[in-house]
C-alpha cells in the first residue's frame, strides 16, 4: 500500500470548521461552511466506522449532525471517497445501482491516529447544531423548554451559560481600543478562565464517534 496522501479537489476552497491553529502547530485551518479535504476524508471515516453506508447516507448525516449547517455536495463527497479507497483506507462493493462503503483495517489504524483531530471536528459540528437550534428557537420565538436544572432540553444549554457568553463578548468589544497594557491584563484574565475551564471533567468522552454516548 503506497503512503497515504490527503486529496484536494481543486473547486473546493481549503477551509474548516475548526478554529484557527486548532492544535497549536501552525496549521492554518478557517472557519466557515466548507471543510478543507483532510477534514472531510476524516469524518467520512469516522462514520464509515459507525456503519457502513452509501455516499447519499453520508452526505445526510453530516447534514443531520449540523442541523443543516454542513451538508456537502456529491460533487465533493464521491471524489473523497474515491480517493480512500484508492488509497485502501475504504472499500465498497455493489448494492444495486449504488456503492456501499466500508471502512478498511487500514482505515481504522489511520482514523486512530488521527483521533485527536476527528474528536474535534465531530464537537465542532455537534456544537454548531446545537447553535443553530437556540438560534432558530430565538428567531422564531419559540418557548424554550428547560430540563430539571434549567437547561434547555433541545441543547443542553443553560440559558445562564448563554448570557455570559454574549456579556464576555460585549466586554471585549467595548475594550477594543485598550492599551497595550490593559490587553495583556485581559489576554491575563481570559489565560485563567481558560485554564479554569479546561480543568472541569468534560460532560462527552473523548472519541472519534460522532454521536454522542
Amino acid at each position: 500500500m503506497f503512503p497515504f496522501r490527503y486529496f484536494h479537489p481543486p473547486h473546493l476552497f481549503t477551509l474548516s470548521i475548526l478554529p484557527d491553529d486548532a492544535f497549536g502547530d501552525g496549521r492554518r485551518l478557517m472557519r466557515g461552511r466548507k471543510v478543507g479535504a483532510e477534514d472531510l476524508q476524516l469524518m467520512l471515516l469516522a462514520l464509515l466506522k459507525q456503519q457502513a453506508s452509501h455516499g447519499y447516507d453520508l452526505i445526510k448525516s453530516l447534514d443531520e449532525l449540523s442541523s443543516g449547517y454542513y451538508k456537502p455536495s456529491p460533487g465533493v463527497v464521491y471524489p473523497a471517497l474515491g480517493h480512500l479507497e484508492g488509497a485502501d483506507l475504504v472499500s465498497c462493493t455493489r448494492d444495486g445501482a449504488k456503492k456501499r462503503y466500508q471502512l478498511t483495517q487500514a482505515g481504522v489504524e489511520h482514523l486512530a491516529a488521527n483521533d485527536t483531530r476527528t474528536a474535534l471536528l465531530f464537537k465542532r459540528l455537534r456544537h454548531i447544531a446545537k447553535r443553530m437550534t437556540w438560534l432558530r428557537q430565538s428567531l422564531e420565538g419559540q418557548p424554550r423548554e428547560l430540563g430539571p436544572e434549567g437547561e434547555d432540553l433541545a441543547t443542553g444549554w443553560l440559558p445562564e451559560l448563554i448570557e455570559m457568553r454574549h456579556a464576555m463578548r460585549q466586554a471585549l468589544m467595548r475594550h477594543t481600543d485598550a492599551s497595550p497594557a490593559t490587553q495583556r491584563r485581559i489576554a491575563g484574565i481570559l489565560r485563567q478562565a481558560v485554564h479554569a475551564i479546561d480543568a472541569l471533567d468534560a460532560d462527552a468522552p473523548s472519541s472519534t464517534t460522532p454521536f454522542k454516548e
